[in-house]
């Protein structure tokens, strides 16, 4: 009775590396998938800095920022833009409303004075969902280095492959087919 078995080839540990960054990747991937999503179907999503509004939320957690409500009510934690920095967004809670001037006053819930109030179309948005700790994995995807691993790294990786793949392709055509090493058995 012969037995036939085929040498399975051997994984390098090239291979092993390749395959936990493409597991980190597909991650990294499904995040950001994640945070569109929401993003598209919400408004946008934000990285929380500060422990102004602890217990609520703390530094690291991610908001997701509801830009389509214009009417806010006292409770509501809405973020605008600040007046020093009109590049960053101050999420707080809406402490008083002055209807007759269009004017908010916020407070972060840790903070002991409330801010100077604001106007209405001064808010960016309505914070509806709170993500706990999310806001690591934005701060570090929107660095330096996490668009060096997340964008560029991956691209190399694919590029590298795929002429590495055609590369091999073109060598087979042109070459002779190699038959496959058997180890027979015999009984």
């Amino acid at each position: 009775m012969r037995r036939t078995y085929r040498l399975k080839p051997q994984r390098s540990a090239i291979h092993s590396i390749l395959q936990g960054l493409s597991a980190v990747t597909w991650f990294i991937v499904l995040v950001a998938s994640v945070s569109i999503a929401l993003t598209l179907k919400s408004g946008t999503i934000l990285a929380v800095q500060t422990a102004s509004m602890v217990p609520v939320f703390s530094p690291g957690d991610a908001l997701v920022i509801s830009t389509s409500p214009k009417v806010y009510s006292v409770g509501d934690i809405v973020s605008y833009r600040s007046r020093l920095d009109q590049r960053q967004l101050v999420s707080h809670r809406i402490v008083a409303i002055n209807e007759k001037d269009s004017q908010l006053v916020t407070k972060g819930d840790d903070l002991k004075q409330p801010d100077p109030p604001i106007r209405n179309w001064d808010v960016a948005g309505k914070v509806i969902y709170i993500i706990p700790k999310a806001g690591y994995i934005l701060n570090f995807v929107y660095s330096w280095w996490g668009l060096v691993l997340t964008v560029y790294l991956p691209a190399v990786f694919v590029l590298f492959f795929e002429v590495r793949q055609v590369n091999h392709k073109v060598n087979n055509t042109y070459s002779v087919k190699h038959s496959r090493k058997r180890i027979i058995v015999t009984a």
